[in-house]
């Protein structure tokens, strides 16, 4: 995990992940019960690690769908929200 993680010892978010979330506020895009962000910016550390890694980008797509599925009502809804992760993850995180 990175330093600027938010975890038990209540780390302040940096920059990259305030914009991040910001992004992510405009868009309405929430991840069921993620009240310290903290699945928000693993999702982007995922993303962002995966590109490095150049892991195939529908992995990616399934994995984050997966994590904001539990929040949305059909599955047209979380492929449109997965797409908005990983963008804000891209424009902002990366």
């Amino acid at each position: 995990m990175p330093q600027s993680f938010p975890g038990p010892d209540g780390q302040k978010v940096n920059a990259k992940g305030q914009a991040y979330l910001a992004a992510l506020k405009t868009q309405k895009v929430t991840f069921m019960g993620d009240t310290d962000n903290s699945v928000a910016l693993t999702m982007a550390e995922y993303v962002c690690n995966e590109r490095r890694k150049g892991t195939d980008p529908v992995t990616v797509k399934a994995f984050v769908t997966a994590s904001v599925g539990p929040g949305t009502k059909t599955v047209a809804e979380a492929n449109s929200k997965a797409d908005k992760v990983i963008k804000a993850a891209d424009e902002h995180y990366c």
